[in-house]
C-alpha cells in the first residue's frame, strides 16, 4: 500500500511517501504530482516510511525529478530508510538526484541560494 502526503513549506512541496512504491501504484503517485506541480516546481520526497521501492517506484521518481528539472524546479529525497535505501545506494540513484540523510538537510539545502 501507498500512502502520500502533500504539504508546502513556503515555496517548497513537501511529499511523504509511506508503505512501498512499486509497479502496482507508481501510476498513483505520477497523478499526485500533476497536482503538486501546479502548485510548486521544488520539493522534498520524505521517504522515512518508505519501506520498499522497486525499479519501478525509482523510474517513477527520476521522471518525477527531469520534470522538475524541465519546469526549472528541484527534487531531492530526504530520510532513505530500509530497503527503498537499498535500491538508491545499489543504483547509484545519488549521481542523479541529491540525496540528504535527514529532512533537516534537505530543507537547509533548498533555502540556501544557489551559486
Amino acid at each position: 500500500m501507498l500512502d502520500i502526503t502533500f504539504n508546502m513549506n513556503n515555496d517548497i512541496g513537501i511529499v511523504k511517501i509511506s508503505g512501498e512504491l512499486d509497479a502496482s501504484n507508481s501510476k498513483d503517485l505520477r497523478k499526485a504530482f500533476d497536482d503538486y506541480f501546479l502548485r510548486t516546481s521544488r520539493f522534498i520526497l520524505d521517504f522515512s516510511e518508505l519501506m520498499f521501492m522497486d525499479s519501478t517506484g525509482l523510474g517513477t521518481i527520476i521522471r518525477l525529478f527531469k520534470y522538475a528539472e524541465q519546469k526549472n524546479g528541484y527534487l531531492c529525497i530526504a530520510n532513505p530508510r530500509n530497503k527503498a535505501a537499498r535500491v538508491l545506494k545499489m543504483t547509484q540513484a545519488h549521481k542523479v538526484i541529491n540525496i540528504f540523510e535527514t529532512f533537516e538537510e534537505a530543507l537547509k539545502n533548498m533555502q540556501e541560494p544557489s551559486e
